[in-house]
């Protein structure tokens, strides 16, 4: 499968309602940029849902859509759906997809409504079910959704909406550890809500959440330091609604909270 034909594909996503304050960025000046064509991808094999929520290329080349209604692979030419089939244990435990994420290994994992990962098994096209709860029983996470992951010495470190921070251990294909908020515990996750995760260079795990700000773990010791919007306080977290973390080369991290952009060193 020619992987050029892919790269070639660009899939535009409608984003604005989830971003607030990008659609009152100003206009772009037409007239200076060089013009960019669409083309849509339709016909039978076309996407059953308009609305795509994460999009991944794998290292063979094939781009993944993940939607409110299954999991989609092209090829350069059509879909194939993924979908969840009561019958079928190998199949996807729920169609809301929330996350897509490829390991060092190349194999992919899918995180799903429910609070469920999913290994998929390239060989038989069929995925392996890894349910939060399961692991942890006094969890609620058969009610959140598994929004992040990302990895870090031989771990995935899972983010979950309503459920906390998990660590799966790659090697034993187990979830080994729960990270919940502890409101007795001041070094504890400030915030169950978790909707991004990050593994920076030095070894930390971040955490930006619903309403509690950003959390740094410290792998070695469990703790978590918390880093929230104080008022009146020009050096603290502008907002403690934080959706999207990066680390870039300086390094520095940079947070997407509320409708604003920071960067911290």
């Amino acid at each position: 499968m020619p992987k050029t034909r892919l790269t070639a594909t660009v899939l535009l996503l409608t984003i604005l309602s989830l971003m607030p304050g990008l659609a009152d960025q100003p206009k772009i000046n037409t007239t200076t940029q060089p013009v960019i064509n669409f083309s849509s991808v339709s016909g039978s094999g076309s996407l059953k849902n308009g609305w795509v929520l994460k999009v991944l290329q794998d290292r063979q080349g094939f781009i993944w859509a993940a939607t409110q209604n299954g999991l989609y692979r092209y090829d350069g030419y059509r879909f194939k759906a993924f979908l969840h089939d009561p019958d079928d244990d190998h199949s996807l435990a729920n169609n809301y997809i929330h996350t897509l994420f490829e390991d060092s290994q190349g194999t992919l994992w899918v995180g799903t409504q429910g609070g469920v990962l999913h290994r998929f098994i390239n060989q038989s096209a069929t995925f392996q079910r890894f349910p939060v709860d399961q692991s942890y029983p006094k969890t609620t996470a058969s009610t959140s959704r598994v929004m992040s992951v990302v990895e870090y010495n031989d771990n995935l470190w899972v983010g979950t909406f309503g459920g906390g921070l998990h660590q799966f251990d790659l090697k034993a294909q187990k979830f080994t550890h729960s990270f919940r908020y502890d409101p007795f515990e001041p070094n504890s996750l400030s915030d169950d809500k978790v909707y991004t995760v990050l593994a920076d260079s030095q070894g930390f795990i971040w955490a930006g959440t619903r309403n509690g700000g950003l959390n740094r773990l410290d792998p070695t010791t469990g703790q978590f330091t918390r880093y929230q919007h104080i008022a009146g306080d020009n050096t603290s977290l502008g907002h403690n609604k934080v959706y999207k973390l990066m680390e870039d080369k300086t390094p520095q991290i940079t947070l997407l909270y509320g409708s604003k952009k920071k960067k911290y060193k």
